[in-house]
Parts: C-alpha cells; sequence; structure tokens
C-alpha cells in the first residue's frame, strides 16, 4: 500500500473473493487507514453484515456487484438478492 499511495488516494478490494467474507477485513482497512488511503469495497452483497465495520470513515464505496461470475456463492447471492425484492 505504500507504493499505491503517491499514485491514487483510493484503493479497491475484490481481485480474490469478496472482501466482505475476510474474517481480517478491519486488518486491511487498518493498513489503508495508516497509508490515508479510502477504500472501495466490491462485494457480491451477501455477506453485508457487519455495520460497525462497513460504516468506517476509511470507506470510500461500497459497490455491489451483480455479475459475481461462476462460483460457490452465485446462487446465494441470486438467492439474497431475490429476498431483497
Amino acid at each position: 500500500m505504500q507504493r499505491s499511495r503517491p499514485l491514487t488516494p483510493i484503493i479497491t478490494l475484490h481481485v480474490l473473493g469478496d472482501p466482505c467474507k475476510l474474517k481480517n477485513l478491519n486488518l486491511y482497512l487498518n493498513t489503508a487507514k495508516r497509508f490515508s488511503l479510502k477504500v472501495d469495497l466490491v462485494t457480491n452483497g451477501v455477506y453485508l453484515h457487519d455495520f460497525e465495520t462497513l460504516l468506517q470513515d476509511i470507506i470510500y464505496q461500497i459497490s455491489i456487484s451483480l455479475d459475481a461470475g461462476p462460483d460457490d456463492h452465485t446462487s446465494s447471492t441470486n438467492t439474497a438478492i431475490s429476498k431483497k425484492f
């Protein structure tokens, strides 16, 4: 993250799975905060339950991806979304 800071004020967590599923998400957020970086989380929405973590001022934006790709969570994403609507 230190090398990223001169290049961008915001980092995005999304590439290798849903960051909201991580038990140590706060570790990533605290590290970003140490380097004065804001965080954009991209999630499929299934794991949006730890609101205390998600409402931290370090989080710039939470994006919900409806195109999560074929993985083990696609059916649970569809189920969770259909319950909301």
